[in-house]
């Protein structure tokens, strides 16, 4: 059986060279033209901008858009730009009880590198149904092939504890080289 998780994903810069045209899009495309999922994708190059559209994702009109996929460079606890940075903390407090049925996956290096009761706290004030993303360094290819194979299991699994089980089955290898997370709400 299928249950449609669809992607709302906001991306940031991933280099200053124009040349190079690094980005998740074209891998959203892919799913989206192989019926797996459909996505709506906006570019974000500030923090200001980022939080405003995480607050419209959590909008009534996006209600089929469940996962809410965060694309930027990162460490533990925070994604950004250079030297702009956004914190958890900071999108826990703005988005505080509006992410109910949302799952939160952070495509980048590190974010996610918490002790899990911290990322617990993230889920029980926001509302969220999961939080993911990697605890270590990853390069760009790999982590987000392993992001599309999150996604596609999402789509076949209603419970979020199943999905974790299904992608230690299938990807249980390759994820834990990536350092990949999932918390599920309590």
């Amino acid at each position: 059986m299928d249950y449609k998780k669809n992607v709302i994903c906001i991306e940031g810069s991933w280099t200053r060279d124009v040349t190079k045209h690094n980005s998740v899009l074209h891998g959203l495309d892919l799913l989206d033209k192989n019926r797996i999922l459909k996505y709506s994708h906006k570019p974000s190059h500030f923090k200001e901008n980022t939080l405003t559209l995480l607050e419209k994702f959590t909008q009534k009109t996006y209600k089929n858009y469940s996962i809410i996929y965060l694309s930027f460079h990162g460490e533990p606890g925070m994604i950004g730009w250079g030297k702009e940075t956004l914190s958890l903390d900071e999108i826990e407090t703005r988005l505080a009880g509006r992410l109910t049925g949302k799952i939160l996956h952070f495509g980048s290096c590190q974010t996610v590198n918490l002790n899990k009761r911290r990322l617990t706290k993230f889920l029980v004030n926001t509302g969220a149904t999961a939080i993911s993303g990697f605890a270590t360094d990853v390069g760009f290819i790999e982590s987000t092939l392993f992001d599309f194979l999150y996604f596609e299991t999402c789509q076949h699994q209603n419970n979020m504890a199943d999905v974790e089980s299904e992608m230690k089955i299938k990807y249980g290898q390759f994820g834990r080289r990536l350092g990949f997370r999932i918390v599920v709400h309590p």
